[in-house]
């Protein structure tokens, strides 16, 4: 969650900055966190997922990652349209990316070695 938040962090500075160069690097730093984040979820399914039902846990998991995307870009349309500025679209869409990610430290999400621990120790759990 760590990476999401960092993730979300970045694309706020670089709505506030108003350097190329600056943007570029968090731009950067932005996609690399979100790349990080999308290897530890995988990682994660390998290795709590069984493996007979793997292929349909990726397979949902892609629809609806891949869905959203088309829908966020409509939302953020009508928000830069509603609001008349995409610096702070983007600006808040960062911020809510990392406030919601950072709710996660407060959840049950927190305890997920825990219970990955429990998960391959138990594998008929």
């Amino acid at each position: 969650m760590g990476a999401l938040v960092i993730s979300g962090l970045a694309v706020t500075a670089m709505a506030v900055l108003a350097s190329y160069p600056a943007a570029l690097v968090l731009w950067a730093m932005s996609s690399g966190f979100g790349l990080l984040l999308n290897i530890n979820t995988n990682s994660l399914r390998q290795a709590i997922v069984p493996g007979h039902l793997y292929g349909r846990v990726i397979s949902i998991a892609g629809v609806l990652a891949w869905s959203a995307i088309p829908l966020g870009a409509l939302a953020g349309a009508a928000a830069i349209r509603w609001s008349g500025s995409v610096t702070d679209v983007y600006a808040v869409s960062g911020a809510l990316t990392a406030l919601i990610a950072l709710s996660f430290a407060f959840s049950p999400v927190r305890q997920g070695d825990r219970q990955l621990a429990q998960a391959t120790a138990d594998p008929a759990a």
